[in-house]
């Protein structure tokens, strides 16, 4: 009996800890989900956003005699922005470290200097005071360098949170690695207690049976 408590003890064990390991790795996957895969690929979404405002903050300037296409071009401008915004506005709910905290105020704070690079070239494109590429990249010079810095940042901040989702892989296999090592060690166990339990019940019932067998046959003989 005590044999048989033993193996439903280890039985229990292994569905416990098989349990534990299935919800681990579970949680440790869908934390990883819902933090580093989303800042990575918001991260890369805002790179993205930065190159658009680039891009059309060069169509404004190539287009500069073109009222019409300047305006057209701005207004792609400014929806590029909007999105970048809110993709920065996602990041920041998520990051939770002081470091990355302190990065996204930066990438604010260089959007916003380069914003207002942007509105007053747009003043100087409406009101034609810009005469050719060159002279609008002049009026525009001061306020690159924060661009660029932004869209190097959002790189930075992207890499970052894959390396973590790399890490984080490890960890998930070394969690299964440890989870299987376990559960064979307890399966082990049960099996040879199935065992030696199995032995000793056949040896109680067949040893006493051999004695009644021989005594019937001594029985026997004497008749």
């Amino acid at each position: 009996l005590l044999g048989f408590g033993v193996v439903l003890v280890c039985t229990i064990l292994i569905a416990v800890f098989s349990i534990w390991s299935i919800e681990k790795i579970t949680g440790t996957t869908v934390k990883a989900l819902n933090t580093s895969f989303v800042i990575s690929e918001n991260a890369s979404v805002v790179r993205a956003n930065t190159l658009g405002l680039r891009r059309y903050e060069k169509d404004m300037l190539i287009n500069l005699e073109s009222t019409e296409k300047v305006r057209e071009y701005h207004e792609k401008w400014k929806k590029e922005h909007t999105n970048l915004l809110a993709k920065i506005a996602d990041m920041e709910k998520l990051i939770t470290e002081q470091k990355e905290k302190e990065r996204i105020n930066e990438m604010k704070k260089d959007l916003q200097v380069y914003d207002s690079g942007m509105a007053n070239l747009y003043e100087l494109l409406k009101d034609r005071k810009v005469k050719s590429v060159k002279e609008g990249n002049v009026a525009l010079e001061k306020f690159k360098d924060p661009v660029r810095r932004l869209e190097k940042t959002a790189a930075d901040i992207a890499a970052e949170a894959s390396k973590k989702m790399a890490s984080v892989e490890k960890e998930i296999v070394v969690y299964a690695g440890n989870a299987t090592v376990i559960m064979v060690i307890f399966s082990v166990i049960t099996i040879l207690l199935v065992g030696g339990i199995s032995i000793v019940i056949v040896r109680s019932i067949t040893i006493p049976l051999n004695r009644v067998v021989v005594g019937l046959a001594e029985g026997a003989d004497q008749v």
